[in-house]
């Protein structure tokens, strides 16, 4: 039987000095300063954290925190607010800064939630992988690499609704990765790259803004 240890937890149960700067505490590291020009990004209001990615912003808001595990169970309260003309909403990013030579960027996997689709993706292997990347772009085998980067996604249908909050569990066991919302099961995606280490997680917001709480992130002996 797995033992469960906990790794990192926040009920964002505070309030900012300053309310006009990102003050998150405990530990939270935001991309503000060098993608959104400095301006506020993420906000602590009503003991949750408010996310809305800046107009002029060039990448993602990514609002990030230290949570090393491989096997484990993540769980996190979140509200979707808005939506971006692509339908893009919250994307929960793992990564590993220790892994760049092995994926860009250090990325593992990610789970993006909008209203119709939840994606499970393993990035480490798919579209992060530096071999894979190097061939799209020389030409080299590009069928076939495109049919393996198709095989690193699952899209499973959901029906979510906005500015309504749901409880998302993503349970991660050596390369299969399940994910829960509100303790239904909504689906598996089994590939090797979710069996490798996950150094922090980051929330990201591409043009919409959602709202997040009572994180918990677990890891299995």
């Amino acid at each position: 039987m797995n033992t469960a240890n906990l790794v990192f937890e926040d009920n964002f149960n505070r309030e900012e000095k300053d309310d006009s700067i990102e003050q998150l505490g405990n530990g939270w590291q935001t991309n503000s300063k060098n993608r959104a020009q400095g301006h506020k990004q993420a906000d602590l209001r009503n003991n949750e954290l408010y996310i809305e990615m800046w107009k002029d912003a060039t990448h993602g808001t990514s609002i990030l925190h230290k949570a090393p595990f491989d096997d484990g169970i993540v769980s996190v309260k979140f509200k979707m607010c808005s939506l971006n003309n692509k339908g893009k909403a919250i994307q929960f990013n793992f990564n590993d800064p220790h892994a760049k030579d092995k994926t860009v960027n250090g990325h593992v996997c990610q789970i993006a939630v909008d209203p119709k689709i939840l994606k499970i993706e393993d990035q480490y292997t798919g579209r992060f992988n530096p071999i894979l990347r190097k061939k799209l772009k020389n030409g080299t085998d590009k069928k076939e690499v495109r049919k393996v980067l198709a095989e690193k996604i699952k899209n499973i249908k959901v029906n979510l609704e906005l500015n309504k909050w749901y409880k998302i569990t993503m349970y991660f066991k050596k390369d299969t990765l399940t994910v829960f919302i509100d303790s239904t099961y909504i689906g598996e995606h089994k590939s090797e790259g979710f069996d490798m280490q996950k150094d922090n997680i980051a929330f990201s917001l591409w043009s919409t803004s959602g709202v997040f709480d009572d994180l918990q992130i677990w890891a299995l002996d």
